[in-house]
């Protein structure tokens, strides 16, 4: 079992209070035991895309200078597996890490495919980073963290395809079998495309 700390930081903005109260209500109803840290958007740019990159790498730096070697990247919409803890704390990409190594997966699959096939009673696979899109849910290790902060200028887009891209330089992209989180339908504060978890399940519980 895992037993790291895990902090959970959460993307939101000042206008989102309601939707990101919801959501913090919704993660006090699980297994996490634990308060999100959030990062609200400085709005230091007109542009709605450039205040969410400014926002994701304000996480990030939070995130690295925060305790533990493992933290969690959430958004504001979301609804959570009931043990979502005791699930992590089990999943065996994260207790096979090696404690430093370089670390990235998601919680949430909107369907983005796979490199590995599926097999019974498997808990996650391992995806193409190029059909990788959301960052709803992200396990990420601190080196990681530190080195998406380094290049992120070497990407153009938003967070969740800087992130994930930069970071399959270094380590696979894991996702977990089943999603542990789901995307709530909120209006999108940048026009994008409304997207959930192909294979949420609020009540699976790791063995």
């Amino acid at each position: 079992m895992w037993t790291g700390e895990i902090v959970a930081y959460m993307l939101s903005t000042t206008i989102r209070r309601d939707v990101r109260r919801e959501t913090i209500a919704n993660l006090a109803a699980t297994d996490w035991d634990a308060e999100p840290v959030v990062i609200l958007d400085q709005e230091r740019y007109d542009d709605l895309k450039l205040r969410m990159s400014d926002n994701g790498r304000s996480l990030l730096l939070r995130a690295i200078s925060g305790p533990g070697d493992v933290f969690l990247f959430l958004e504001d919409d979301l609804a959570f597996n009931r043990s979502l803890r005791w699930n992590l704390e089990r999943w065996p990409p994260l207790l096979e890490r090696p404690l430093g190594a370089d670390f990235y997966a998601s919680l949430y699959n909107p369907n983005v495919g796979s490199l590995s096939e599926d097999m019974d009673g498997e808990t996650y696979r391992i995806v193409d980073p190029e059909n990788v899109y959301g960052s709803q849910a992200v396990v990420m290790s601190v080196s990681m963290a530190a080195l998406i902060l380094r290049d992120w200028n070497d990407v153009r887009g938003l967070p969740d395809i800087k992130m994930s891209r930069l970071a399959a330089r270094r380590t696979p992209i894991y996702y977990h079998l089943p999603s542990l989180v789901d995307h709530r339908q909120a209006p999108s504060l940048w026009g994008g495309v409304a997207h959930a978890a192909s294979d949420y399940s609020p009540d699976w519980r790791a063995v």
